[in-house]
């Protein structure tokens, strides 16, 4: 019954939806990592902008961050 026409389709339609899934688990897993980096990277320049002694709103206009979140950089830090 392992090579009937029903158990070859339901074997391939098992492996497909494997293959589907771990797609959608990298694309999840790359999206996440992607979007970390990018704000990691965003309150790096805020960091830096802070020490140069920039207005926060000078710094929120230029990295996109909220002035609230500007300003809890300091505090990360420590």
């Amino acid at each position: 019954m392992s090579d009937s026409p029903v158990s070859n389709w339901s074997e391939e339609l098992l492996q497909r939806g494997g293959m589907r899934g771990r797609l959608e688990g990298f694309k999840s897993g790359y999206l996440k990592g992607f979007k970390s980096g990018f704000f990691q990277g965003r309150r790096e320049v805020a960091r830096n902008m802070l020490q140069e002694g920039k207005p926060v709103e000078e710094i929120s206009d230029v990295t996109g961050l909220l002035p609230g979140d500007v300003q809890k950089i300091p505090q990360e830090e420590s």
